[in-house]
C-alpha cells in the first residue's frame, strides 16, 4: 500500500512539473510573439499624425512580414540606416571615442512604449489582437473612418466624409484646386498630401482637413485628421 501511495505520489509530482513547464513555456512564447504589454492607441495616433513617414514604412514592412518580431526587426534595421527619412529632430554629438554623430528626438509625449509601441500598433491594425498583450481602444481609433480603399477616390471621399461627420463643411473650390487639380493618384510606396480649408456655421476655420493618401500595391491607405 505504502508503495502504491509513493508511487502515485511520485506521478502527481510528475504531472505538476510538467505542467509548470509548459506554463513557462507558453509564457516565453509570448514574450517572443509580443513587443510590448498594453498598446494605448491614442497616443500612438497622435504621434503617427506629427510622424507619418514612420507610418509608411512600418505599414509596409507590416504587409511584408507577418512575423512581428521580423518585421520589427527590419524597421529598426531601416531607422539604423535612413532614420533622417523620419523628421525626427536631429542632435550632433561629438565623443572622443565614437566622434561625430547624429541623433534623432521625437515628440513621445505619453508614448511610453516608444518604437516598440508603435509598430506592435501598425501590426496589430493588420493582423488582429497579440495574444499577452492588451490594445486599448485600437477599434475606437479605426471607427471614424476606414482606413484601408480599394481606390483613391474612394479614400479621399472617406476623408471628407470623416470631416463632414466632426461637423465641418469643406471648401470646394479648394478641395478641388488641391486634390481635382492635382497630383495624380500616388503610386506604391508614393504619398500624396492635402490641407483643405474648413469651414463651421459659414465662418472659415482656422484648423484644416489634413489628408494623406498612401499608394500600396493593391489598395490605398488613408490617415486624415483636422488640425
Amino acid at each position: 500500500m505504502a508503495d502504491s501511495l509513493h508511487t502515485l505520489e511520485v506521478v502527481f509530482i510528475g504531472k505538476l512539473n510538467l505542467r509548470n513547464k509548459m506554463i513557462k513555456l507558453k509564457q516565453l512564447l509570448n514574450e517572443e510573439t509580443i513587443l510590448v504589454r498594453r498598446v494605448d492607441s491614442k497616443a500612438v495616433e497622435t504621434f503617427l499624425k506629427k510622424y507619418p513617414k514612420v507610418k509608411q514604412i512600418m505599414t509596409t514592412l507590416a504587409q511584408k512580414n507577418t512575423d512581428l518580431m521580423r518585421g520589427y526587426k527590419a524597421f529598426l534595421k531601416f531607422k539604423d540606416k535612413q532614420e533622417d527619412y523620419f523628421a525626427g529632430r536631429p542632435e550632433q554629438t561629438t565623443s572622443a571615442t565614437f566622434g561625430s554623430k547624429t541623433f534623432y528626438k521625437y515628440d513621445w509625449n505619453n508614448l511610453k512604449g516608444h518604437w516598440p509601441e508603435v509598430y506592435q500598433y501598425i501590426y496589430t491594425l493588420r493582423y488582429g489582437g497579440l495574444d499577452g498583450a492588451k490594445v486599448e481602444s485600437i477599434k475606437e481609433a479605426k471607427s471614424d473612418y476606414e482606413v484601408y480603399h480599394k481606390s483613391y477616390t474612394s479614400a479621399i471621399n472617406a476623408a471628407k466624409a470623416y470631416a463632414e461627420k466632426k461637423g465641418y463643411e469643406i471648401n470646394d473650390d479648394d478641395s478641388f484646386r488641391q486634390i481635382g487639380m492635382g497630383p495624380r493618384k500616388p503610386s506604391e510606396g508614393k504619398t500624396n498630401k492635402f490641407s483643405i480649408e474648413l469651414s463651421k456655421d459659414g465662418k472659415v476655420q482656422r484648423k484644416k482637413l489634413q489628408i494623406q493618401v498612401y499608394g500600396m500595391k493593391n489598395s490605398y491607405e488613408l490617415n486624415a485628421y483636422i488640425q
